[in-house]
């Protein structure tokens, strides 16, 4: 049983801790005042001491406004957590100061833009991933999984929408859209972190529509009932990277092949989509240095879900991968 009482989180989260949550696939590369700090931060903690810093910094970090490091952990586990913030409360209260690592505002430059802003008239989907249960594994958990946000742009919208509220109409969504979404959202982040494809990765990806039915409101809007079909394969090969911790070397080819299956509901009169619920359903395989998947590298079963959210602020955080080149196409 926890020794940490409801009363005593409660305090520390009102009282003693000042609680932020911030993306360090962003962050840890910024030369500016506030990817240094987090910098210097991150490299007194669970990975410091590496002559060469990898791009994994993710975790937990207490620490003072200045930079000094007072406990830090990658870990799920609420105990461990509990167990982290008492630490820092206690380095707190002891003073404990840390001046091996000196942070300079001289040494800052002005931040570079490395991420997008979410697109005027943008649409965002909210993405779960998870595996799937396997008929020759019964006792495979498939309760792990992973969450992010898709965006698509006002041009990417209307090539969704029909152009006419006509049963039967049917029409392709372009390759270049669904090949896209494929590069930055279709990949395996169940068990840990792996980079997006590139564009050479994605061997396959295509996606119809199909209007099923239309639905005349009293209000007069025309309710379209839209059905899309499509595919999507994308496989990389091996890089030969040594995972820099354990120095086993776990990058293998890995790939992921689906079919998708969606239902849309767009508002013909409105020019706006009211439901878009899409499935991408298949198999993984192969594993990276960071996703822990190098004892599971055999094809398995895997499933992503999109589902509509709301455009407005609370749910505009930013895709996992939103660099400069998230909108780009691969024609």
């Amino acid at each position: 049983e926890s020794v940490f009482s409801n009363e005593k989180i409660i305090k520390w989260m009102n009282e003693d801790f000042i609680p932020v949550a911030i993306s360090v696939n962003y962050l840890q590369f910024q030369k500016d005042r506030d990817g240094l700090l987090f910098t210097k931060i991150a490299e007194q903690g669970h990975y410091a001491g590496r002559t060469k810093p990898t791009p994994t910094r993710q975790g937990l970090y207490i620490a003072t406004i200045d930079g000094t490091l007072l406990a830090s952990a990658n870990t799920r586990s609420p105990i461990k957590v509990m167990q982290l913030m008492q630490k820092g409360l206690n380095g707190w209260n002891r003073g404990d100061k840390n001046s091996a690592v000196k942070f300079s505002s001289a040494t800052a430059q002005p931040a570079v833009k490395r991420t997008v802003a979410f697109p005027e008239g943008g649409l965002i989907l909210r993405q779960t991933v998870r595996d799937l249960p396997r008929p020759d594994q019964p006792h495979h958990k498939t309760d792990q999984h992973n969450f992010d946000h898709v965006w698509l742009t006002a041009e990417e919208i209307e090539a969704f929408s029909p152009s006419k509220a006509e049963h039967g109409l049917s029409y392709e969504i372009p390759a270049k859209i669904v090949r896209r979404l494929a590069r930055w959202h279709l990949i395996d982040q169940v068990k840990g972190e792996s980079p997006p494809w590139s564009q050479a990765n994605v061997v396959d990806a295509s996606m119809r529509a199909t209007v099923t039915g239309v639905k005349v409101l009293k209000s007069g809007s025309r309710l379209v009932r839209i059905k899309l079909d499509g595919k999507a394969k994308c496989v990389a090969p091996a890089s030969g990277k040594v995972n820099p911790f354990n120095k086993s070397k776990v990058n293998t080819e890995r790939g992921i092949e689906t079919q998708i299956k969606g239902w849309l509901t767009y508002n013909f009169d409105k020019q706006k989509f009211t439901e878009f619920e899409v499935l991408a359903l298949g198999e993984r395989w192969g594993t990276t240095i960071y996703n822990f998947r190098h004892r599971d590298l055999q094809r398995s079963p895997i499933g992503f879900a999109f589902e509509l959210l709301e455009a407005k602020a609370e749910n505009k955080t930013k895709p996992a991968f939103a660099f400069e080149e998230y909108f780009n196409y691969q024609e």
